[in-house]
Order: structure tokens, then C-alpha cells, then sequence
């Protein structure tokens, strides 16, 4: 949302909803990948614990191509009031 919002410089609206087609078409590799790309920012929180052999099982997982995320009860209840 806030790359989107802030890099992009969209209006809010479409923001949210180009995050919630993301999340809903995003596989657990793309998930993995942005994660950890994510943690390499500067000012990142630090690295939680067992967080790179999670995202080497999500690349290695026979179902890493499968969107974990792709049921609207992980991203339908996002929604945007204002400007």
C-alpha cells in the first residue's frame, strides 16, 4: 500500500486496492522474496528469529507456487476513508 501510495504517488484508493490485488495474486515466493527484501531496507526492523529458514522453506516448497492469499478473507476488509 505504501509503496504504492508514497513511491508511486497514487491516490489512496487506488493504492489500497493495486495492495489487495497483490496480496491476493501474490504465490509464497513472491511473498518470501519481498519479505526479506523488506528486512534489508534501511531503518528495518531486525530480522525476527527462524525468518531466513522460513523463507528457504517457502522457496524450496513444492507449493510455493500456489497465492495463499487468494480468499477475499485475507484482503477484502482493508478499505480506505477520506481523501
Amino acid at each position: 500500500f505504501y509503496e504504492n501510495l508514497i513511491r508511486k504517488r497514487k491516490p489512496p484508493a487506488r493504492a489500497l486496492r493495486l495492495a489487495q490485488i497483490w496480496l491476493r495474486d501474490a504465490t509464497g515466493k513472491q511473498l518470501a522474496y519481498t519479505a526479506h527484501k523488506m528486512l534489508k531496507q534501511p531503518n528495518a526492523a531486525s530480522e525476527p528469529p527462524g525468518f531466513r529458514l522460513w523463507v528457504e522453506r517457502q522457496l524450496q516448497s513444492p507449493r510455493c507456487n500456489e497465492r495463499p492469499y487468494n480468499h477475499p478473507f485475507y484482503w477484502s476488509a482493508f478499505y480506505h476513508v477520506g481523501m
